[in-house]
């Protein structure tokens, strides 16, 4: 399955922060999707999750920069990389 280039800002509470389970130097953040806004000149694929918890992947060193913790808000630029596969590299 090939993705298109997309990307979106998502707002939400992190209910839990863990390493990723099969790829080393990420973590697992769990969000409670609050809000999704389209990131100009990309596609949004992500604007059916607010209400959702999802996870999504980050580099241990960003997780940690941020002090992100459960019951933190966060604003995150996100994409959709396969089915299920949400990844952030940087804050929105």
């Amino acid at each position: 399955m090939q993705v298109i280039e997309n990307k979106a800002d998502v707002s939400g509470e992190i209910t839990k922060v863990e390493p990723h389970p099969s790829l080393p130097g990420m973590m697992s953040v769990g969000v409670q999707i609050d809000s999704v806004t389209p990131v100009a000149g990309y596609a949004n694929l992500l604007g059916s999750t607010p209400g959702q918890a999802v996870d999504i992947s980050m580099p241990e060193d960003i997780v940690r920069q941020a002090a992100m913790m459960p019951g933190k808000a966060v604003k995150l630029r996100a994409q959709l990389r396969g089915p299920g596969q949400i990844f952030s590299f940087e804050n929105a």
